[in-house]
């Protein structure tokens, strides 16, 4: 059968053109193209030629019988599960219920390119969204509005992760950062009671004590040598006479 013959047949039993007959089988209904021929009664080749004339691409053969095995939609699924950056190859593979193996090769037959190009994204978009915790968490921790307060009085420091602490780096020196908001009465006076542990802070050279909360605080820059050993008691109001530690309220000038 020549393809104006076929052209006839097809438009008297089908209701529809070559082209557009054609494009249906392949597009809509993923049929190879020797289904195509066994429907129309030619040769496959026949089919090829035909489907590359009208534009069209071969049927991709693993898809349809990933999904002939699978599922409708499997393919789509296995693309939405392996494009999440916490599911890996092995968590993909479970869900299908076959080897990691296979999974790697379903992957490289679906986007054209092997698996450790996907796996370098994702490790790449885990470090990212990491480091987007790790700066909110910064933001959020009192320390951060202290280093705040020192950039605006032209100081360059940087916080630093000590275990599960963080430390003030300025001017080569190593500072610690306590904070309370909650003061003490003792007598008619405020006192903010600050924990130091000299001894887990033994490799500083300064505390920054700061005292209040984030609408009004008073920072104390006290050297490690006048820090007691174990709690820091500081009135705001007190005078040098009344306090050994006024002379350290807001004395940002230490650190320079």
């Amino acid at each position: 059968m020549n393809r104006k013959k076929l052209e006839v047949f097809v438009k008297d039993r089908f209701g529809m053109n070559l082209c557009n007959f054609i494009k249906h089988k392949c597009e809509e209904e993923s049929l190879f193209d020797c289904e195509i021929a066994e429907l129309l009664s030619v040769s496959s080749s026949f089919i090829a030629k035909l489907r590359k004339s009208y534009g069209l691409k071969k049927i991709d053969g693993f898809r349809k019988r990933f999904e002939n095995r699978y599922g409708k939609g499997a393919v789509s699924q296995f693309k939405t599960l392996i494009e999440m950056d916490d599911m890996t190859l092995t968590d993909a593979a479970r869900i299908f219920d076959f080897s990691r193996e296979n999974a790697r090769i379903v992957y490289q037959k679906i986007y054209k390119h092997p698996y450790t190009v996907r796996y370098r994204e994702k490790a790449d978009n885990r470090r990212k969204k990491e480091t987007r915790i790790r700066e909110r968490t910064m933001k959020s921790m009192p320390i951060s509005r202290t280093i705040e307060k020192m950039k605006q009085m032209g100081f360059h420091p940087f916080i630093v992760k000590d275990g599960n602490a963080c430390r003030i780096r300025l001017n080569g020196l190593k500072i610690v950062h306590k904070r309370t908001a909650s003061p003490v009465v003792i007598g008619k006076k405020l006192y903010y009671r600050i924990n130091t542990d000299i001894n887990a802070n033994k490799d500083n050279d300064f505390f920054i004590c700061r005292c209040g909360d984030s609408s009004h605080s008073i920072h104390y820059i006290i050297p490690k040598k006048a820090i007691p050993k174990h709690t820091v008691s500081l009135a705001p109001i007190s005078s040098a006479k009344e306090s050994k530690y006024a002379k350290y309220k807001e004395a940002w000038h230490l650190l320079q």
